[in-house]
């Protein structure tokens, strides 16, 4: 098998972005969370979450935001790029351990 759905050309290159990048959004799903959540974990990138009604996976984990950002959607996408450029890169560091933990 080739990916998730090989049919789809924008799958194998999608998610060679995703493993080349240090953030990637995971916007809202069909329900109160997203695939993308996962496949951001999967590919070890700091997972970025850009809906208020997101639903924390991992049940009882208080360590979820601990490698996850929350940028709620009420704050609009302009000033996202700038605050995910002052994460230090030891807290980056520090939050790909965590995910890979998980």
């Amino acid at each position: 098998s080739n990916g998730l759905y090989p049919a789809l050309g924008v799958v194998g290159p999608t998610m060679q972005s995703m493993r080349r990048s240090t953030f990637c959004l995971v916007p809202d799903g069909v329900t109160s969370t997203s695939r993308r959540l996962y496949e951001a974990i999967l590919f070890e990138c700091i997972p970025v979450l850009t809906s208020d009604r997101f639903v924390v996976p991992f049940h009882g984990s208080a360590a979820f935001y601990d490698f996850a950002v929350s940028w709620p959607s009420g704050r609009g996408f302009a000033a996202l790029p700038d605050h995910l450029a002052k994460i230090s890169k030891q807290e980056i560091e520090t939050r790909w351990e965590l995910l890979r933990a998980v």
